[in-house]
């Protein structure tokens, strides 16, 4: 290591610092906001959420025949969705939602929906939910049966209103505001 003070002097090493020192200082002074509600500006909002998986099914039996997603904030609307089901999972909606994502109708197996992460970025008042879209390779051998992916994510709530989902390429495929 450099011994700095033998080498230049105390003098000129105690200048150094203090130039250092006043310009970073100087630096924080100048970029400084007015603490002053009236001219302070909008702080963005970014962190991040909690998600985890509840359900992936390849065949949605309410499904659409496009792509479409739905933000389940309360258990009468979760109690709807599993009319036909005995026992739909448990979900404490004072501290969680419930995203549907549909892929829509499909000619062939092959499809599917996977969350790809357990944390949704939020930046500015957007969740981003990053769900991997799969699909057959051209030509080859699947499944000949109409297919309707569907993947049901329980979501943290917190500061954001509105929802993009995004594939494994960053590409939104759904934007669900709230």
């Amino acid at each position: 290591m450099f011994d700095l003070t033998r080498k230049y002097g105390p003098a000129i090493v105690g200048i150094g610092l203090m130039l250092a020192l006043n310009a970073a200082t100087g630096a924080c002074r100048h970029n400084a906001q007015p603490s002053s509600p009236a001219s302070a500006p909008v702080a963005e909002e970014r962190g991040t959420v909690a998600l985890s998986t509840l359900r992936a099914a390849i065949l949605d039996e309410g499904g659409a025949p496009a792509p479409s997603a739905l933000w389940i904030a309360d258990s009468g609307r979760w109690r709807g969705l599993f009319e036909r089901d005995a026992a739909p999972p448990e979900v404490d909606f004072d501290r969680y939602g419930v995203l549907l994502v549909r892929m829509g109708e499909k000619p062939t197996g092959g499809y599917g929906l996977r969350l790809l992460s357990d944390v949704a970025g939020v930046d500015g008042r957007t969740a981003t939910v990053p769900i991997e879209w799969r699909e057959p390779a051209p030509g080859s051998v699947t499944t000949q049966a109409i297919t309707s992916p569907r993947l049901l994510v329980l979501v943290e709530k917190g500061a954001f209103d509105d929802i993009a989902v995004v594939d494994q390429n960053g590409a939104v495929r759904l934007r669900l505001p709230l």
